[in-house]
């Protein structure tokens, strides 16, 4: 046997709607909600501004999602290196796209907050997923 299998119990919400986002330049792609994990595909691009870029990034090994009131902590990350780790783009206005995976969320879970940390620009408030 093989092929791909869909399960009518993992949904994806594509370009999610976000009540507040405190990044100029990271963007939901993808919120992949499953049985055994939930997984969000991001993306961002380097440019500061017309002058400027940033040459790296990186993702906090502490970052977490909450759904419904409760903390959920990255258990592995594909596309960008985790702290102290970098991850370098290779040139200025460069869009790189990445994957972070969460353990599961209850499937009637309406909204998350993605957190990098505390102090991290990279903190969403209100990714819709309906």
């Amino acid at each position: 046997t093989g092929g791909s299998v869909s399960s009518a119990t993992e949904k994806t919400y594509h370009n999610p709607y976000i009540n507040r986002n405190m990044s100029n330049s990271l963007k939901v792609l993808s919120v992949k909600v499953q049985d055994n994990q939930t997984v969000i595909t991001f993306s961002d691009n380097n440019r500061i501004d017309d002058d400027s870029y940033y040459q790296w990034f990186t993702m906090n090994k502490n970052a977490y999602i909450v759904a419904n009131g409760q903390k959920y902590t990255l258990t592995r990350a594909e596309g960008i290196a985790i702290s102290p780790d970098k991850t370098y783009f290779s040139y200025a206005g460069e869009t790189k796209t990445f994957t972070l995976y969460f353990p599961a969320i209850p499937k009637s879970t309406t909204s998350i907050d993605f957190i990098e940390a505390e102090d991290s620009d990279w903190r969403l408030y209100g990714i819709q997923l309906r």
